[in-house]
């Protein structure tokens, strides 16, 4: 607020203006000490009419609060969303020998449907794609969980894919809108004899806690092992 137009600034001065200029206003017209014009009505002899009338000069202007900065509502909320001691950070190392050669363990690795055989964990749950789009720059976008209600949604976004070598992607678990994991994942593929070796490192942070981290490294294991099974 400037001083301007705060309304404690303007009450006083108003008032002491006031008391000034009915005060002054005869004698700026006809008294012969003071002259008879604003021009030869001089500063010094103001300050002694109003100590003779005992009319007191306006007041300094009052010192202005300093306003608190405005604080960002993501950061007012920062603790709620997401406090760092649910923070869980994990390095996941997977490998499997799978008995088919690499460019059909590439082909199970990009295909959503064959993904979604394999990649369901159990008999219980579900993985369904609702858009699938394998190369570089494109996005993945699931949903996983029970076959009742697979109320997790995933977003996979692809970085780097050399055919028949590797895949370097990330991924976002989240539900209800609030997101659960984050991970990036390095799959790479060599021969091993007339099959191939399968190496999956999984860098992943989640956000609530431990259960996420020990949810992850069972369903990869439990994926990779029916990804096995369907390269016999």
């Amino acid at each position: 607020m400037g001083r301007d137009s705060n309304p404690r600034y303007l009450a006083v001065h108003t008032l002491s203006r006031r008391a000034q200029s009915t005060a002054l206003a005869p004698i700026l017209e006809t008294d012969p000490d003071f002259g008879t014009s604003n021009q030869s009505f001089q500063p010094k002899s103001i300050m002694l009419f109003l100590r003779a009338n005992q009319v007191s000069p306006s007041p300094l202007p009052l010192p202005l609060p300093r306003s608190r900065p405005r604080v960002p509502i993501a950061l007012q909320f920062k603790k709620t969303i997401m406090p760092n001691e649910t923070l869980r950070h994990a390095t996941l190392v997977f490998e499997r020998t799978c008995a088919a050669a690499v460019p059909r363990v590439f082909a199970a690795l990009a295909d959503p449907v064959e993904r979604a055989g394999w990649g369901t964990p159990s008999e219980n749950a579900v993985l369904v794609y609702d858009q699938a789009d394998f190369r570089v720059g494109g996005h993945d976008i699931f949903r996983c969980g029970s076959k009742q209600n697979p109320e997790y949604r995933g977003v996979t976004t692809y970085y780097d894919i050399v055919p028949n070598q590797r895949i370097i992607s990330s991924e976002t678990i989240e539900v209800g809108g609030a997101k659960l994991l984050i991970s990036l994942s390095t799959t790479v593929l060599e021969p091993a004899n007339t099959g191939t070796k399968l190496s999956v490192t999984v860098q992943a942070v989640s956000l609530v806690g431990d259960d996420m981290i020990e949810g992850t490294e069972t369903g990869y294991n439990a994926s990779l092992d029916n990804l096995v099974e369907a390269m016999r």
